[in-house]
Order: C-alpha cells, then structure tokens, then sequence
C-alpha cells in the first residue's frame, strides 16, 4: 500500500510545525538487523537510517514519509514510531484549532 507524506494539519508552511531531523544518526556499523522486525541486513536488505530518530530499519520498517524542517517540501523517511507522532501531533494541532 502506498502512504502519503504526512504534512501538518491545515497544510501549514510554518517552520516549528515541522518534524526535527535526528543530529545524531546510529553508525552503519553499529546494526546489523533493523531495530523494528530484527530482519537481518544483506545485499538484498539493505539499511535505511530514519530522518527524524536516527535509528537504522530495514526498507519495509522505514517506508513512512513525513516533512522535516530542513526540508519543508520534500517528504523524507522515517520509520513507523517517527510517523505515528507526526501524525498524532497533526491530529492534536488539528483539534486545537476547532
């Protein structure tokens, strides 16, 4: 199934309405299974670190796309925990304003 990028509610460009990016992302060599299934990684299963945690997941752990502040207009991975919050938060910011 194909999933949209997650924006903020109301489609709001404002800066702090963004997801934060991870400053520190987990090294390469520090994982070797995805931290959400466990999946071993290898040629075929490759690691993909999410944009907002920093974790390492496999591609089906980290098929979620949400906007970043560094990139407003570019959808940009994350794993399910990281998109779960953004669209928590957008549902609330959403609510707020009714």
């Amino acid at each position: 199934a194909f999933l949209k990028a997650r924006k903020p509610a109301g489609g709001s460009t404002k800066f702090s309405d963004r997801a934060s990016i991870a400053h520190n992302w987990v090294k390469d060599e520090a994982r070797n299974t995805c931290a959400h299934c466990r999946r071993s990684f290898n040629l075929y299963w490759r690691k993909h670190h999410c944009r907002i945690c920093g974790d390492i997941f496999c591609d089906v752990c980290s098929r979620f796309k949400v906007l970043t502040a560094l990139h407003p207009t570019m959808p940009a991975r994350s794993c399910f925990a990281c998109y779960d919050k953004s669209a928590v938060g957008d549902a609330q910011k959403y609510l707020d304003n009714d």
